[in-house]
């Protein structure tokens, strides 16, 4: 048992850095491919900045006297650096399921704001379930890719007409930098997946943070204040969005 804590500790944590590592790789091919390209280069240097100081912003917090309040259940460190497992991925396609079946109930009402809220609380579930960020991250970035496709016409009007139309797609904000030697559908694909998703759920979960050390909460042992932080994040980042369709 001890033997197996011990190696938990070693490796806690690197699923996401290695996401975030894939993330920088993406980042600054798409950098020098599109420094010359003025508004989608200021696009992607937004989610960037947005990214790396969030990044930090959360490296910073479980260093502080608030650490005992982050801290997950597990016991190797804050809730939201664990590693999902083989145990957790079931829930990969259904908060996939959850975010798109909120989105269309968003667009059939032509209500965009239900369908990027309640994309949010599913996201924040899966958070909460499996004490990790990658996992609400994948969810995000399969879910704007599958936007990102649809709007091709890859998948055909008749089969997904919703995902196509203005009030569906208010979610995704498309970057539209070309990668060197990839086709600009596989270069949107890959910064939805470790820029534009990566950066947006690590502003959710630095908001989560900032609002359970704000209450004076705990993350394991104040489940009202752990949801009503959880609000918040999903709040601001549902404005942000809202904001930015304007």
């Amino acid at each position: 048992m001890q033997i197996e804590e011990e190696h938990s500790k070693k490796i806690f944590g690197i699923s996401v850095y290695s996401w975030y590592f894939v993330g920088g790789l993406v980042f600054a091919l798409s950098m020098l491919s599109n420094y010359r390209n003025g508004l989608q280069f200021n696009g992607i240097i937004i989610f960037a900045i947005i990214w790396v100081v969030g990044i930090i912003l959360l490296e910073i917090l479980p260093r502080t006297r608030h650490y005992d309040k982050l801290e997950g259940t597990s016991g190797l460190g804050v809730f939201w650096m664990e590693n999902p497992d083989r145990h957790v991925i079931w829930i990969l396609p259904v908060g996939f399921i959850g975010v798109l079946g909120c989105s269309f109930i968003g667009s059939i009402i032509n209500q965009p704001i239900i369908g990027i809220f309640g994309s949010g609380i599913v996201m924040l579930i899966t958070l909460f379930y499996t004490r990790s960020i990658l996992i609400p991250i994948i969810i995000h970035g399969a879910f704007n890719t599958f936007v990102v496709v649809a709007q091709t016409g890859l998948f055909g009007n008749s089969v997904i007409p919703l995902a196509v139309t203005p009030s569906f797609s208010y979610s995704v904000p498309t970057l539209s930098n070309s990668i060197p030697s990839l086709s600009p559908l596989i270069s949107e694909v890959l910064q939805q997946l470790f820029i534009v998703a990566p950066s947006e759920e690590v502003l959710k979960v630095f908001a989560l943070a900032g609002f359970i050390i704000f209450l004076k909460g705990d993350f394991v042992e104040d489940t009202k204040i752990k949801w009503l932080a959880g609000l918040g994040a999903v709040i601001i980042w549902t404005s942000m969005h809202m904001i930015a369709a304007l």
